[in-house]
């Protein structure tokens, strides 16, 4: 298509119409406009392009929580199947990169709570405490800035608090981590 030239601009493509007769046009710095059959225009929302990093090291972390949730939940012979609980990291990882970041941290609870539900207590507080130290790193590697009891990286302490604890707050404590990190994430790919 040859650019066609405007008072304002040059049109780089004209895209599906939005009406009947209006067109989205996108202009050299990549932002787009909707030219409108009453011949007046606005500009379209324009969605930044994502923060690339930041989403393969989301995806990175989420691929290695779920390919050891399944190794858990075949070696504790706890029974969960399906589309979750394969090992292939590379297919956790790639599901991620093609999910909004919330998704994949609720898949994480949802094998985290199948796996509470099956393992015993000591085991369940040393994964706890591995995913409460692998969320402080995810935490500092991106940036977040969360602090707090919650917020560390000494295994020791979170095993211990574990202990203390039902797995409805265990659950609720990680909700909270993966939520936040989620949050975080999502920002940073929107930067």
């Amino acid at each position: 298509m040859k650019p066609v030239s405007l008072a304002f601009a040059t049109i780089v493509s004209l895209g599906a119409s939005s009406g009947l007769a209006d067109q989205i046009v996108t202009l050299p710095d990549g932002a787009q406009v909707i030219l409108r059959d009453n011949h007046t225009w606005e500009f379209a929302v324009r969605t930044p392009p994502p923060n690339t990093q930041a989403l393969e090291q989301y995806c990175y972390r989420y691929a290695g929580r779920a390919s050891e949730q399944a190794e858990v939940n075949l070696q504790a012979q706890c029974g969960n199947a399906g589309e979750a609980w394969h090992q292939d990291w590379n297919a956790h990882r790639a599901w991620c990169l093609s999910q909004p970041p919330d998704l994949p941290s609720q898949e994480i609870l949802t094998r985290e709570a199948a796996l509470l539900s099956c393992t015993d207590q000591r085991l369940d507080c040393r994964r706890y405490a591995s995913m409460a130290r692998e969320h402080e790193q995810q935490n500092q590697i991106n940036g977040c800035g969360f602090v707090g009891e919650a917020w560390h990286v000494d295994l020791n302490g979170h095993y211990a608090w574990c202990l203390q604890q039902t797995e409805t707050r265990l659950l609720e404590e990680t909700a909270e981590r993966e939520r936040a990190l989620a949050r975080c994430v999502a920002d940073r790919t929107t930067q």
